[in-house]
């Protein structure tokens, strides 16, 4: 049975956001306050991440029709369970790099743990492209600072970085 590794990154996917789901049922809703309440982002960020995996998941079944005939003509570079390990391996990688980030969150701060996180990511993913790595990974942190924080006052952790 062939398994294919964007099945894998769906599966993933759709199980951390049943985890996200749950988690997001357990924050308590106070009597006073905000109607809406505290669960309305968490609820548009699992269903965004749901959304996604279900996209990705209609784009590898067409890319496969597509590319089945394609892949027939062409050699392999790698067997099929070497690409299948190697994928393995970044999925569980990404995963290992993500619980990391998790744990050293409030230690650090958002700043130095996120642009750490996605510095790492851009550079694994996008190799020799360090000077596109240093930008994204700078700016998004920043920016998302610049929103939470002063935009919408969400307290970030500061860690280390004393905002």
């Amino acid at each position: 049975m062939e398994i294919n590794r964007d099945r894998i990154i769906v599966a993933v996917s759709i199980v951390f956001a049943a985890a996200y789901l749950y988690a997001t049922g357990q924050i308590t809703m106070l009597d006073f306050g905000d109607p809406i309440g505290p669960r309305l982002f968490p609820y548009v960020v699992c269903s965004l991440f749901v959304l996604g995996a279900l996209i990705l998941l209609l784009e590898s079944r067409s890319s496969r029709r597509t590319t089945a005939d394609d892949s027939i003509a062409d050699a392999p570079r790698q067997s099929k369970n070497a690409q299948q390990r190697r994928s393995i391996w970044m999925i569980a990688a990404v995963l290992g790099w993500t619980l990391l980030y998790l744990l050293v969150f409030e230690r650090l701060g958002y700043i130095i743990s996120t642009v750490t996180f996605l510095l790492g990511l851009t550079l694994c993913f996008y190799r020799g492209r360090w000077q596109i790595s240093l930008a994204v990974s700078a700016l998004v942190p920043i920016l998302g600072y610049l929103v939470f924080h002063h935009l919408l006052n969400v307290n970030l952790p500061a860690g280390l970085m004393p905002l």
